[in-house]
């Protein structure tokens, strides 16, 4: 990735690199019309002087785009790394801590469902990308709020609709042991939803380079889950009563239909701890941009 994002780029930023050494130039000038760009060549000067000083700051620099091509994409790759660990963090632990394995099956389709359903929210995600690196979008922050609310109100509709699906689908597609999936699902919708609010926010953000800020958020909400896992294990009478309250409001949610099982859905605290990783997050992500205004 790093060797394609030096190839690609390279002429780009050369460009770049001879845009700033000539305005550099042109400012040291007592008169404007001795350096002038001509917009057949860019980079060019009309004056000798002016002309060996740009070739001659170019040669010096010539190890800038390829540290810089490697800054970049090490740190929007790392930050990608960290991510897909945050995400994929509670199934890691179950797999280490959980006695029963058959859960981790459960949850693995329920997190298909979840990467499904951040079509929506990358979607947006992806539009204030490319508009966010056009430079004549002066109301770029008033479009990125209307994709979050867009964001954020599509996905809890489908989550809904998802959440209502009866226990026969389930069973049918998958077997019977995957029956009760909808219940883990409603665990799992409050830490969607607010990925899906997340999702145009990191976009923007990497759109705008800000790679390092955006791997120090997820370094941070990575932490964040370590941190609520140890406070489960320090405090287990806590957590029980948190995970009993959970559970017997999951059950009186399908209580009321046929449709539904009657089993009792195991609540995983490595599940649970994901929600205030993501508050965590998105506090972080909502503060980088009201520093940007």
């Amino acid at each position: 990735a790093i060797l394609a994002s030096i190839l690609l780029n390279r002429k780009q930023w050369r460009i770049e690199l001879e845009k700033d050494t000539i305005s550099e130039n042109g400012r040291d000038s007592e008169n404007g019309g001795e350096e002038q760009l001509t917009e057949e060549k860019l980079g060019r000067v009309n004056s000798k002087n002016s002309g060996s000083t740009a070739f001659s700051s170019l040669q010096s620099n010539r190890w800038v785009l390829p540290r810089r091509a490697f800054s970049d994409g090490f740190w929007s790759q790392a930050g990608h790394l960290l991510y897909f660990a945050i995400t994929r963090a509670p199934l890691w632990a179950l797999n280490f801590w959980s006695a029963d394995k058959s859960i981790i099956g459960v949850l693995a389709n329920v997190w298909l469902m979840w990467d499904t359903l951040m079509v929506i929210a990358n979607s947006y995600g992806v539009v204030i990308h490319s508009m966010a690196l056009q430079p004549s979008n002066e109301n770029i922050r008033d479009v990125l709020g209307q994709f979050i609310r867009k964001s954020f109100v599509r996905s809890l509709l489908v989550c809904l609709v998802v959440s209502v699906i009866p226990d026969d689908v389930y069973s049918t597609i998958f077997g019977w042991e995957f029956s009760n999936m909808n219940r883990y699902f409603i665990l799992l919708v409050p830490t969607i939803l607010l990925s899906a609010i997340c999702s145009p926010i990191a976009h923007w953000l990497h759109a705008t380079n800000r790679f390092i800020e955006l791997f120090r958020i997820y370094l941070s909400t990575v932490i964040m889950y370590v941190s609520v896992l140890v406070f489960g294990l320090i405090f287990p009478g806590v957590v029980y009563h948190i995970k009993l309250k959970l559970m017997g409001f999951i059950e009186n949610l399908f209580s009321h239909s046929s449709l539904y099982s009657s089993d009792l859905v195991v609540v995983n605290w490595e599940v649970i701890a994901l929600f205030p990783a993501f508050i965590c997050m998105f506090l972080l992500l909502l503060r980088s941009v009201r520093r940007m205004e």
